[in-house]
């Protein structure tokens, strides 16, 4: 494969070869390249290449595969659970043609995928860190291949639950290592645009499950719309297997010729040396850094001071979704992890996209109104993409507050116009929250989670992230209703109070990270 290169001389070595295949001596003479002086030739910034793009493009099919799981229920609802079982032909391949079940247990097996979701999230952090980034996608597209047969050819209601259940597993984690792995294998220029495949994977998924799903809502064919899954894993595995291993994660992992080689591979390049040694001298001023902020007066004696220190750097070899919490550097890093979510799920676009077809019925017929909702989800997707076009090119904060502020006002006309029952309004308004939500805080809180935690901590804190945002679904899904009853539409004023609270919070204590390595970032906490 012909990689596009930004430096000099192209690097040759086909990105499909195995670091086993990679010999110093096939690496070792394109790299010693010296100027007269005796002195390494200058580098230029690093530039996305070919390879590495189709590298974030095939992580990003877990992505995919994570939001077609998280709508393909949506529409088939009805196919699923209604069906005459009397008939000759109620049963197709020995499995019936529905499951017939109630609306509650239609909501239970819905929302199992959250309770899934929550646990792959615990334990990912310590599948990528043990494993690496490459090898738990690939165990995790196993985990959504088992999910996706035991739902395709579920004969009972309990039986697409368990389904569910290990398709919520492989959600979980997907949405934990792919912005890890697209945030490490990224140039630091090309962060966010690398990062934006992530959030494109996930609405597209989300869209291709809403338009399968309108199309074979009949008979049995609700089975062909779940059983997809099974190829579109089967086929994220295969191509896993090409691309290569996190060079960040392999160089913390002591790893370094194996990490120069991959970073080769990406970068196209043999001049990597410059981003080497960036790593390096991260570390050492992150190792500074500790220590001095560590030197503690009370420890009188240097037994102590010495006993001190090895308690920390156990705590911190051993990071996890507890011992984080005892490590001061990463003190603020998880609190914005924690309100990043927070404000994600508070920003109440789970209940605009949830209430867009009940608004959208009360202005149009029921054929233009499910036409209409398949556009929201289009609309989602077309908005993702020109964050990717956008996200390297104006800073981090920029285009949150922009997204926030805007999501502010179009929830305000959405409140106004259901209060008043200005009908066009409303729909408008649901358009308007999701061209708001999308650019910012719909893809920024993935990116940024990955940018204000170090390759050490970064799959925890990512765990911890995803883990409040699973908890945030369920706490908003199940509480919506009660406060309707409670406060009708004026509800929609609880989540532009939630997104005043959390801009204030932002303005004071989210740094910029764009184009910054974790040593600048960590300067600019306070907490």
């Amino acid at each position: 494969m012909h990689i596009a290169v930004e430096s000099d001389k192209e690097f040759s070595l086909s990105p499909l070869l195995s670091n086993a295949e990679l010999t110093v001596e096939e690496i070792g003479p394109e790299c010693q390249r010296f100027n007269p002086s005796g002195s390494y030739v200058s580098q230029k910034k690093s530039k996305l290449t070919r390879f590495c793009v189709l590298c974030g493009l095939i992580a990003s099919l877990t992505s995919f595969m994570a939001g077609y799981k998280l709508a393909e229920l949506n529409n088939p609802k009805d196919s699923i659970m209604n069906c005459n079982l009397e008939r000759i032909n109620g049963v197709i391949f020995g499995l019936p043609l529905c499951l017939p079940m109630s609306e509650v247990y239609f909501g239970f097996v819905t929302s199992v995928l959250a309770i899934g979701g929550l646990m792959g999230t615990m334990f990912s952090s310590k599948l990528a860190d043990s494993y690496g980034r490459k090898n738990s996608l690939i165990i995790n597209s196993i985990i959504l291949i088992i999910g996706s047969i035991i739902e395709a050819f579920a004969y009972s209601p309990l039986m697409l639950v368990l389904g569910r259940f290990f398709s919520g597993i492989g959600a979980g984690i997907g949405f934990v290592i792919v912005p890890m792995y697209l945030t490490e294998i990224a140039p630091i220029e090309s962060r966010g645009v690398l990062n934006t495949f992530n959030a494109l994977g996930l609405t597209l998924g989300t869209f291709i499950s809403q338009v399968m799903g309108h199309f074979l809502n009949i008979g049995h064919r609700w089975r062909i719309v779940l059983g997809a899954g099974i190829c579109m894993s089967l086929l994220s595995a295969i191509l896993l297997l090409y691309v290569v291993e996190s060079p960040r994660y392999l160089y913390e992992n002591n790893k370094e010729r194996q990490s120069k080689i991959s970073l080769r591979k990406l970068r196209g390049t043999c001049n990597i040396d410059e981003e080497i040694r960036s790593w390096k001298q991260e570390c050492e001023k992150a190792r500074i850094e500790k220590n001095e902020s560590e030197t503690n007066s009370y420890l009188s004696s240097d037994v102590e001071q010495n006993e001190y220190y090895q308690k920390v750097d156990e705590a911190e070899h051993k990071l996890n979704l507890i011992s984080i919490f005892g490590v001061r550097e990463y003190r603020q890093p998880v609190i914005l992890a924690f309100f990043l979510r927070m404000c994600q799920q508070l920003s109440g676009i789970n209940v605009v996209i949830f209430f867009s077809s009940t608004i959208l019925n009360k202005t149009f017929t029921k054929s233009t109104s499910s036409m209409l909702t398949l556009l929201v989800g289009l609309i989602y997707f077309i908005f993702t993409i020109l964050t990717a076009i956008i996200i390297d090119k104006i800073g981090r904060r920029k285009l949150l507050f922009s997204s926030m502020i805007s999501m502010f006002i179009s929830l305000g006309l959405l409140a106004m116009s259901l209060i008043y029952k200005f009908n066009y309004m409303s729909a408008i308004s649901i358009f308007l929250a999701i061209m708001s939500f999308a650019p910012g805080l719909g893809t920024l809180p993935f990116l940024l989670t990955t940018e204000i935690f170090d390759t050490k901590a970064m799959a925890v804190g990512n765990s911890i992230s995803i883990a409040v945002n699973w908890i945030f679904v369920f706490i908003v899904g199940s509480t919506f209703f009660p406060l309707q009853k409670l406060f009708g539409d004026y509800v929609f004023c609880l989540f532009m109070a939630s997104l005043a609270f959390f801009g204030y919070f932002f303005y004071y204590y989210l740094p910029e990270t764009k184009e910054k390595n974790f040593g600048q970032i960590s300067e600019e906490f306070v907490l």
